[in-house]
């Protein structure tokens, strides 16, 4: 696939001539600051927060910031209603880098929406932050 550079091109992003990354899943990947350097992948944000043991389920989206591009946001379904947004953020602080951090906050939910098939209905998640917004 790689070595036929017209099927290649769609996979990567391009910018004024420089190859800035493949794309894989574009809705798995989100970007932090206006450069797209710094990328989050959700799921690596979303596995850390089931370790926790008083988190149930959680999605990660990023939703829109005027000065990062975007930020992270999680979605958490609480075991137990002593869980804190503090408490989630400090479960994440020491584990990742500072760009991976949830400063677009932590948001409780009764239940992830969810496909049939159980896949995260993350378009679900960022219309409920568009429409506060």
């Amino acid at each position: 696939m790689f070595r036929h550079p017209p099927a290649s091109y769609p996979l990567f992003y391009r910018h004024m001539g420089k190859m800035l990354g493949m794309l894989t899943r574009p809705v798995e990947l989100f970007c932090i600051s206006n450069e797209k350097l710094n990328t989050v992948a959700p799921a690596e944000l979303e596995d850390l927060l089931l370790a926790h043991p008083l988190i149930r389920d959680a999605a990660v989206i990023g939703i829109p910031d005027k000065r990062a591009g975007e930020l992270p946001r999680a979605f958490v379904v609480r075991a137990s209603d002593s869980l804190t947004e503090e408490d989630v953020k400090l479960w994440i602080k020491d584990k990742v880098s500072p760009h991976k951090q949830l400063a677009g906050g932590v948001e409780f939910l009764r239940e992830i929406p969810k496909s049939a098939a159980g896949k995260i209905l993350r378009r679900v998640l960022r219309d409920r932050v568009t429409s506060k917004l």
